[in-house]
């Protein structure tokens, strides 16, 4: 597992290799690196640059799936409202 806190043009070749990439939402540059290296489609790096900061992106194999986390009140007083 390879764990990217901001993604540059160095980070690229982790996220080629992978199967499975899990993303937050991103810049306007972080999402054209990803679209780029990934080979989304337009719309999909678009998404990836406007998604809600309790979102996640899961893209592989061809396929993009976005999750909702639901914090519990616990989850939210320990760790905060989920941001980017």
């Amino acid at each position: 597992m390879t764990v990217l806190r901001q993604l540059d043009q160095s980070g690229v070749p982790s996220i080629q290799d992978c199967n499975l990439v899990m993303l937050q939402r991103l810049d306007s540059t972080e999402a054209a690196l990803v679209g780029g290296a990934l080979r989304l489609p337009a719309p999909s790096t678009q998404f990836l640059q406007v998604m809600a900061d309790d979102m996640i992106a899961l893209v592989g194999d061809g396929s993009d799936r976005y999750i909702w986390f639901s914090q519990t009140d616990v989850e939210r007083q320990y760790a905060g409202a989920p941001r980017r």
